[in-house]
C-alpha cells in the first residue's frame, strides 16, 4: 500500500466533493465511524444482530471510513500529508482471542478519537488553524489513532492496509456533487 498515493487520491477527492470545508467536518465524521465500530464490536460481542461475518463487514467499513475522515481532517488542519509506519505497526500485537481484548482494543480507539477531538475543540468554533506547536500534538494524536485502529485490526485477524484500500477505493467511485443522496453514479 502506497499511503501517500492514498492520501493524494483522497485529497483531490475531499476537495472536488466538499470544497475547502472546515476541520470540524472532518473530525464530527471521525466520530460517527468510531461509533459505527464501537457498535458493530458491541453487538458482536453480544451475539446479536448479526453474525461474526456481517459485523466483520461493519468493522472493516468503519475502520476505513475512520482513515478517509482522518486524513481529511489532516489536510483541513493543515498538518499535510502523513507517514505512518503500516507493517510496522501490523506486527507489533499479537492477534487476540478473547472478546474482552476485541472490546478493549476498540475502546482505545475511541479514547484516541476522543483526545484528538478535545484536542481539535479550541479550534472547532474560530475555524482557525491550529499553531505549530498544535499541529505537532494533533499529529501525535492522529498517529496513536492510527496505531490504536492498527492493533485493533490485528486483534482480529483482520488486515489494516486492507481495511483502508478497500474502503478508499469504494469512496474514490462516489461523486457527491452529482447525487447528494448517496454520492452513487446511476
Amino acid at each position: 500500500m502506497n499511503f501517500f498515493e492514498i492520501q493524494s487520491d483522497l485529497h483531490v477527492w475531499q476537495h472536488t466533493n466538499f470544497g475547502d470545508g472546515k476541520p470540524r467536518h472532518a473530525i464530527i465524521g471521525v466520530g460517527e465511524e468510531v461509533g459505527e465500530l464501537l457498535h458493530a464490536v458491541l453487538k458482536m460481542s453480544q451475539g446479536i444482530r448479526g453474525d461474526q461475518q456481517s459485523h466483520f463487514v461493519e468493522i472493516r467499513d468503519a475502520v476505513g471510513d475512520i482513515v478517509v475522515y482522518t486524513v481529511d481532517f489532516a489536510r483541513r488542519s493543515g498538518l499535510g500529508m502523513l507517514d505512518f509506519p503500516f507493517a510496522l505497526m501490523e506486527k507489533i500485537i499479537p492477534a487476540g482471542t478473547t472478546a474482552e481484548y476485541h472490546e478493549y482494543r476498540a475502546f482505545r480507539v475511541g479514547v484516541c478519537a476522543g483526545i484528538l477531538a478535545q484536542h481539535f475543540e479550541d479550534y472547532f468554533f474560530l475555524d482557525a488553524m491550529p499553531n505549530v506547536e498544535g499541529r505537532v500534538f494533533l499529529r501525535e494524536n492522529i498517529c496513536a489513532l492510527m496505531r490504536s485502529l492498527a492493533y485493533f485490526c490485528n486483534g482480529l485477524g483482520i488486515s489494516f492496509e486492507s481495511c483502508i484500500e478497500e474502503t478508499v477505493a469504494h469512496v474514490l467511485k462516489r461523486d457527491w456533487t452529482k447525487n447528494k443522496t448517496d454520492g452513487i453514479q446511476s
